[in-house]
């Protein structure tokens, strides 16, 4: 459900006026608003899952990027 909503505040963003400022914009809205749990892909590791889980990608210097 959380990929849900920020698919939908990606695309409500690019509804907002952004997508018109570049051909790609309503994709590239909507991609980068699930950047943030790009974390998950510590369950592929041997990483415990909750060393990363809201940590990094979920922080002001994520943000700033």
């Amino acid at each position: 459900m959380d990929n849900i909503c920020h698919t939908l505040s990606g695309a409500a963003l690019a509804e907002a006026g952004l997508k018109q400022r570049t051909r790609f914009g309503s994709a590239a809205l909507m991609l980068s608003a699930n950047l943030p749990d790009v974390d998950v892909l510590a369950f592929m590791t041997d990483i415990p899952s909750v060393a990363l889980r809201r940590g990094w990608s979920h922080g002001v210097l994520a943000q700033a990027l």
